[in-house]
C-alpha cells in the first residue's frame, strides 16, 4: 500500500517533466542510418507493448535511456512497464530515478 501511495504522489510531481521532455524529443536527432534515435525506440517500444511483447518494449526503452539518461519520460514509461508486469520493485527503482 505505501508504495502505491509513493508512487502516486511521485507521478503527480514528474507530470511537468514528462511534458518538457518529451516537448523536447523532436531535438533528438542521429546522423548515423544505422542507430535509432530515443523517439523512435520509444515509438517500438509502445508497439511492442501493445502486442504484450514486455521483453522487447523493455529493451527497446533501456536503449531509449542509454541514449538520453536525463530523460524522465523514458524512466517513467519504463516504469508504467514494470508495474504492468507487476515487477514492483523494478518499477520504484525507476519512478525514482524520473524523479531525480
Amino acid at each position: 500500500w505505501s508504495l502505491l501511495c509513493m508512487t502516486t504522489l511521485l507521478l503527480s510531481s514528474i507530470q511537468l517533466t514528462i511534458a518538457t521532455a518529451e516537448s523536447n524529443d523532436n531535438t533528438t536527432t542521429n546522423n548515423k542510418k544505422d542507430h535509432l534515435s530515443a523517439g523512435k525506440l520509444r515509438q517500438l517500444a509502445e508497439t511492442a507493448l501493445m502486442e504484450r511483447k514486455f521483453t522487447d518494449a523493455e529493451s527497446y526503452y533501456r536503449q531509449a535511456i542509454a541514449l538520453e539518461p536525463t530523460n524522465s519520460a523514458n524512466h517513467y514509461k519504463l516504469f508504467n512497464l514494470h508495474k504492468r508486469m507487476r515487477s514492483y520493485s523494478d518499477a520504484l527503482g525507476d519512478i525514482t530515478t524520473a524523479c531525480q
